[in-house]
């Protein structure tokens, strides 16, 4: 990978209900999948500077 090239990561639609959505319905947790967006590495490793 180039130096500067962003990287993303997403979760497998076969594994979401197993790993975000288990108690919600099955067509919610469908319509959540369809709509899920990949995450940029990097915000995964950033530390927080403050509370949320």
């Amino acid at each position: 990978m180039a130096e500067g090239e962003a990287r993303s990561r997403s979760i497998e639609r076969h594994l979401f209900r197993e790993e975000f959505a288990a108690d919600v319905l099955v067509l919610t947790n469908q319509v959540m999948a369809s709509g899920k967006r990949p995450i940029m590495v990097v915000a995964l490793s950033e530390r927080a500077t403050t509370a949320a």
